[in-house]
C-alpha cells in the first residue's frame, strides 16, 4: 500500500507539473532575446498575411495587384522601428498571402523577395537621409520620407512583383503598364497612409494629453467620420454625389494636424481613408465615376496627397510648438540655473544650499537628487538634501540606512562610475534587468524600487578645477518623464555650480583655518618676543645699575674704561631689544606715531652728533648738507630711521670711507640721501635689502655685526609717516645710496624741539622698597639707592612685599611685574586696597613695553610705569619728586 501511495503521489504530481513546466519554458523562450524576437517575427508576419489578404480581395487588373495594399505600410514601420532584421517576417508573409491566392511558388518567391527588399530598402533610405523614426517631426523629411519610400522604394516591388508575373506567364505584356500603376499605386498608399501611423504610436507618448482633451478629441472623430461619410458615404443628392466636393475633408485634416499633432493626424488621415476607399468601392463619391480599378487609383492618390499634406502642416505646427517648448524651457532652465548659482553662492554651507537646491529643482526637472562626494580614501560622503515633506524625507532616511558601504576607486555602479570616469551616465529606462546590474545589494534596491520607484535617472560628476570629486545623482519617478541628452547638458550645468560651491567652500574653510593658524602663530611670536624683551631686560637692568654704581667710585682708569664697556654693551643690548619690539609692532600694526611738526635737519645734526659722539662715525669723513624741511612725524621715530641708516652706511663702509647726509625739498618731499663709499649690495641682494634677517655675505670674524632688522624697521617706520625709501647700488665695492622721502609741511610759526634731555639732579631722603625675584638686579638696586642717601628695605615676591609695606612703611615701592607666584599687578592691587597707602608712590619695573601694559599698570594702581634697562637717572629723578 505504501509502495502504491507514493507511487500514485508521484504520478499525480508529475501530472500536475509537467504542464507548469512547459508553460515556464514557453514563457523563459518568450522572455530571452531570441524568444522575443521570434515572437514580434511571428505578429508581424500575420498582421501583413492578415492584411494582404483584404487588400487582394479587391484585385482588379490581377489577382496579385490591387490598388489597396496595407503591407506595404506595416512592412516599412517595422523595418523603421526594428531595423532590417524582420525583413524574414515581410518575406514569409508575402509569400503565404500570394501563394494562397494566385500564381505558383516560383512567383509568389519573387513577389516575396521584391516586397521585402522593399521595406529594408525604404527604411534604410529614411534612417540614412529623412532622421529614421523621427522624420515626421520635421516638415523637410516628411517631403523626404514621401519621396524615398513613398515614391522611390515602391518600384522595387512593382517592378519585381509585376515582370516575376510577366515572365511566369500569370500578367500579359500588354498590360504590363497598368498592372505595375496598380501596385505601385497600392504600395505607395499604404507607405504614405499606414506607415507614419504605425511609427508614430510606436512611440512613447502621454495619454495625459488627449484624456485633457477628451471632449475635443471625441468632437473631431465624430466630425472626420461624418464630413467622410457625407463626402464619400453615398448621403448627398444624386446631382452632389459624384461633383469634386473631396476638399471639404481638409478641413478636420488640417484640424488634427494643427491642434493635435502628427500622431493624432496620422489616425485622422486613416480614418479618413478606410471611408474613402470603402465608399469609393460601393460607388459612392467623387471618385466614383469610372472603372471601379481607376475609381480606386483616384481614391488612393487623393488619400496619398492628403497624408503628406496633412503629415507636413502637423510637423510645421509640431516644430514650432516644440521651439516655444524649448524656449520655454530654456528660460525655466536658465532661471533654475540663475537660482543655482544664487543659493549656492549665498552660503559657504553647501549642506545647507544643497537642501534648497532640491526646492528648486523638484518637482519640474527631478524628483530626487542626492550628492556623493568622493574622500581620498575611496569612501563616500552621502549629501542627501533635507525634504520639507515628511514622507519624503523619511524615504531619504531609509535609503541612507540601508545603502551599501561603497568604494569608488574598486568598485562599479553608475555612481562610481561616474566618479572614476569623470563623465555622465544617462539612464533614460530604468527596467528591472538594469536595476539588477547596477544595484547588487538586493535590500538597497528593495528598498529603491519601493519606497522610490525610479523610472530615469542622470548621474553627473561633480568636477572643480579638472578634478572630479564626487557625482550628483537625479531621479525621475514620474511616468511618462523620461531624460534625454539635453536633460544630461542640463544636469552638468547643475553639477557643474555645486562642484564651484562646494570646492570654494572647502577652500574658504582651508583658508580659514590656515588665518587663524597665522594669527596664532603671531600672538605666540608677540608672547615669545615680550618674553625674550623682559627675559633680556632683567640682566640689563642689574648691569646698568651696577654701571651707574661703579661711575661714582673712583677706581682708576682700568675700572672706569671696564664701566664704560659694561654701559655701552648694556645700550647696545637695550636697542637691539627695542628694535625687536619695534618689528612686532610695526609688524602687528600696534605702533603708533606721535605726530608734530618735526624739522628733518634738526634730526639729522641730532643723529650725527649722538653716532659721532659713541665713536660709530669717528673713523669716516663725513659730509652734511641739509636744508631746513619740516614734516609732521614721529621725532623718536624719525631719529630711529635717520640713525639706523647712517650706523648701517658707517659699518659697511671701511675706515677713511664718506659717508655723507644731504636733505632737501623735493617736489613737495622732504628727501633724505644717505650715501656712502662702502662695499656696496650685489645685484641679487638689492631685491631683498629690506626684507627681515636677510643680509649679505659675512666673514667668519662677523665685524659688521646685527641681527639683519635695522633695514626692515627703516622701511616701516618710513611708510608708517606715508613715505618711500629705495636703494641704489653699482654692485660690489662701488658703495650705496638709500634715499627717503616723506610728505613735507609748511615751516610753522614756532618749532617744536626734535628732543630734549632733563637731568636730575638733587635727591631727597625717602624709605624705597624694592621688590624684585632677580637678586642682582635687586641688590644693585639697593646699592645705587643706598649710595645716593635712600633708606632701602627689599622682597624677593609679592607676599614679602605686602608684609614689608605694612613692617617698613616705604615712601616709594619699585616693583618688578614678573614676579612668581603673585605677579606685580597683583601686588600693586593688594597693596592700594590696604589703608594708609594713599600717598605711597607704586613704580614699576618691567620688561613689557606694550600699550596694553602700561594701561593694565594703571588700572592695577601704579603711579609710574619703567621699561627695563631702567635709566637710573631718570629713576633718581622719579624718587626725588621731579
Amino acid at each position: 500500500m505504501a509502495s502504491r501511495t507514493v507511487a500514485t503521489g508521484s504520478a499525480e504530481d508529475r501530472c500536475v507539473r509537467a504542464p507548469l513546466r512547459c508553460a515556464r519554458a514557453a514563457l523563459r523562450c518568450v522572455r530571452a532575446p531570441l524568444g522575443r524576437r521570434l515572437l514580434v517575427q511571428a505578429a508581424l508576419t500575420a498582421a501583413y498575411f492578415c492584411s494582404g489578404k483584404i487588400g487582394l480581395a479587391y484585385a482588379v487588373v490581377q489577382a496579385n495587384a490591387t490598388a489597396i495594399w496595407p503591407p506595404t505600410g506595416i512592412g516599412m514601420a517595422a523595418a523603421m522601428a526594428l531595423g532590417p532584421r524582420v525583413w524574414p517576417a515581410v518575406f514569409v508573409g508575402a509569400f503565404l498571402v500570394n501563394v494562397t491566392t494566385a500564381g505558383t511558388v516560383l512567383t509568389s518567391l519573387g513577389i516575396a523577395a521584391g516586397n521585402s527588399f522593399e521595406a529594408v530598402v525604404g527604411a534604410a533610405l529614411v534612417r540614412r537621409f529623412a532622421g529614421g523614426v523621427e522624420c515626421f517631426s520635421r516638415p523637410a523629411d516628411v517631403f523626404r520620407f514621401a519621396v524615398l519610400a513613398g515614391l522611390a522604394s515602391t518600384t522595387i516591388s512593382a517592378t519585381v512583383g509585376v515582370t516575376t508575373l510577366a515572365l511566369a506567364g500569370y500578367a500579359a505584356w500588354a498590360a504590363y503598364g497598368s498592372i505595375w500603376l496598380t501596385w505601385w499605386l497600392g504600395d505607395v498608399a499604404g507607405a504614405l497612409v499606414i506607415t507614419p501611423l504605425l511609427v508614430l504610436w510606436s512611440r512613447p507618448f502621454r495619454l495625459s494629453a488627449l484624456r485633457d482633451r477628451v471632449i475635443e478629441t471625441v468632437i473631431l472623430t465624430a466630425t472626420v467620420i461624418a464630413v467622410s461619410a457625407v463626402v464619400f458615404g453615398g448621403m448627398l443628392p444624386s446631382g452632389l454625389a459624384h461633383q469634386p466636393i473631396a476638399f471639404l475633408c481638409i478641413p478636420p485634416l488640417v484640424w488634427s494636424a494643427v491642434r493635435f499633432g502628427p500622431r493624432e493626424a496620422a489616425t485622422a488621415i486613416v480614418l479618413f481613408a478606410g471611408i474613402a476607399v470603402a465608399g469609393t468601392l460601393h460607388g459612392f463619391g467623387p471618385f466614383a465615376v469610372v472603372a471601379p480599378n481607376e475609381s480606386l487609383l483616384l481614391v488612393q492618390g487623393f488619400v496619398a496627397t492628403m497624408a503628406v499634406m496633412v503629415q507636413v502642416v502637423a510637423a510645421l505646427v509640431w516644430e514650432r510648438q516644440r521651439g516655444e517648448r524649448a524656449l520655454q524651457r530654456s528660460e525655466a532652465r536658465a532661471n533654475v540655473l540663475a537660482e543655482a548659482s544664487r543659493l549656492l553662492g549665498g552660503s559657504l554651507d553647501y549642506d545647507e544650499a544643497l537642501a534648497d537646491l532640491s526646492g528648486a529643482l523638484v518637482p519640474d526637472f527631478t524628483d530626487w537628487c542626492v550628492v556623493h562626494l568622493a574622500r581620498r580614501d575611496g569612501t563616500m560622503r552621502r549629501v542627501s538634501p533635507r525634504e520639507g515633506d515628511p514622507e519624503r524625507q523619511a524615504v531619504t532616511e531609509a535609503l541612507a540606512r540601508v545603502a551599501p558601504p561603497a568604494n569608488w576607486q574598486t568598485g562599479s555602479n553608475p555612481i562610481l562610475d561616474t566618479i572614476k570616469a569623470g563623465r555622465s551616465v544617462l539612464v533614460s529606462r530604468v527596467t528591472d534587468d538594469w536595476l539588477a546590474t547596477a544595484v547588487a545589494d538586493e535590500r538597497y534596491r528593495r528598498v529603491v524600487v519601493e519606497r522610490m520607484g525610479p523610472r530615469s535617472l542622470v548621474v553627473a560628476p561633480l568636477t572643480a578645477r579638472g578634478v572630479t570629486i564626487g557625482a550628483m545623482t537625479f531621479v525621475s519617478t514620474r511616468p511618462g518623464r523620461e531624460y534625454m541628452p539635453d536633460d544630461v547638458t542640463f544636469a552638468e550645468d547643475i553639477a557643474g555650480r555645486v562642484a564651484l560651491a562646494i570646492d570654494n567652500a572647502r577652500l574658504f574653510r582651508k583658508v580659514q583655518q590656515a588665518g587663524a593658524d597665522a594669527e596664532q602663530a603671531s600672538e605666540a611670536k608677540d608672547e615669545f618676543l615680550a618674553m625674550l624683551a623682559h627675559e633680556l631686560r632683567t640682566p640689563l637692568g642689574a648691569i646698568t645699575t651696577a654701571t651707574a654704581l661703579l661711575a661714582n667710585q673712583a677706581d682708576g682708569s682700568v675700572g672706569l674704561r671696564a664701566r664704560e664697556t659694561i654701559k655701552r654693551q648694556a645700550e647696545r643690548l637695550a636697542r637691539l631689544t627695542d628694535d625687536l619690539l619695534d618689528v612686532a609692532r610695526v609688524t602687528s600694526g600696534t605702533i603708533v606715531l606721535a605726530r608734530q611738526p618735526v624739522n628733518v635737519a634738526d634730526i639729522v645734526e641730532r643723529c650725527v652728533r649722538l653716532l659721532d659722539g659713541v665713536g660709530k662715525l669717528a673713523h669716516h669723513r663725513l659730509e652734511l648738507d641739509v636744508d631746513p624741511v619740516w614734516v609732521e612725524g614721529d621725532a623718536a621715530r624719525l631719529e630711529q630711521v635717520i640713525c639706523n641708516l647712517l650706523e648701517n652706511s658707517a659699518k659697511y663702509t671701511p675706515e677713511n670711507g664718506l659717508v655723507s647726509v644731504r636733505v632737501t625739498d623735493e617736489d613737495g618731499s622732504a628727501v633724505i640721501e644717505v650715501r656712502d663709499t662702502g662695499i656696496g649690495i650685489a645685484p641679487e641682494l638689492l631685491p631683498h635689502v629690506f626684507d627681515m634677517f636677510r643680509q649679505g655675505a659675512r666673514d667668519l670674524d662677523r665685524r659688521q655685526g646685527g641681527l639683519g632688522i635695522g633695514l626692515t624697521l627703516v622701511r616701516r617706520l618710513v611708510e608708517l609717516h606715508g613715505g618711500t625709501i629705495d636703494v641704489q647700488s653699482a654692485g660690489m665695492d662701488q658703495g650705496s645710496v638709500f634715499t627717503v622721502r616723506i610728505p613735507r609741511i609748511a615751516s610753522p610759526a614756532d618749532s617744536v624741539p626734535a628732543a630734549s634731555a632733563v637731568a636730575g639732579s638733587g635727591i631727597m631722603r625717602r624709605r624705597v622698597l624694592i621688590v624684585e625675584d632677580n637678586a642682582d638686579a635687586r641688590d644693585m638696586l639697593r646699592y645705587m639707592l643706598e649710595a645716593g642717601g635712600q633708606d632701602v628695605a627689599e622682597a624677593a615676591d609679592g607676599h614679602e612685599a605686602l608684609r614689608a609695606v605694612r613692617e617698613f612703611r616705604p615712601d616709594i615701592a619699585l616693583i618688578d611685574i614678573g614676579l612668581p607666584g603673585m605677579d606685580g599687578f597683583e601686588v600693586a592691587r593688594l597693596i592700594r586696597a590696604g589703608a594708609g597707602t594713599a600717598r605711597l608712590r607704586l613704580i614699576a619695573l618691567t620688561g613689557y613695553g606694550q600699550p596694553t601694559d602700561r594701561q593694565r599698570a594703571r588700572d592695577a594702581g601704579f603711579d609710574e610705569h619703567l621699561v627695563k634697562p631702567v635709566d637710573p637717572t631718570r629713576l633718581l629723578d622719579l624718587i626725588a619728586g621731579e
